[in-house]
């Protein structure tokens, strides 16, 4: 059996998290996690919140967070803001993880 590379086992790893998030609130947001340069430790989640609503989408992140915690995925730092897309405002959450293997 191939061993496989730890940063690919926290990408799946947090991927199944957000899966479950995302279909257990049917929240309108889209996410992306990828690796860090040749980080070995943490990867990046960003996410992007369908609020118009700075409070609701700010809601969200703490309910995120929560879920997060939840599976002991250690959130190192995030950030929030928006971006203007066509006619609607959209919220990005950005933070870098570090993802408990042992569970």
């Amino acid at each position: 059996m191939r061993e496989v590379n730890p940063v690919t086992r926290m990408l799946l790893r947090l991927n199944m998290v957000m899966r479950s998030f995302k279909d257990k609130g049917d929240y309108p947001m889209l996410y992306v996690i990828d690796r860090i340069g040749d980080r070995r430790d943490v990867v990046v989640l960003i996410v992007d919140i369908l609020y118009d609503d700075m409070e609701k989408a700010e809601e969200l992140v703490k309910k995120l967070l929560e879920h997060l915690d939840s599976y002991n995925i250690n959130v190192i730092n995030h950030t929030m803001a928006s971006y203007i897309i066509p006619n609607k405002e959209v919220w990005r959450f950005v933070a870098m993880v570090s993802v408990n293997l042992n569970q």
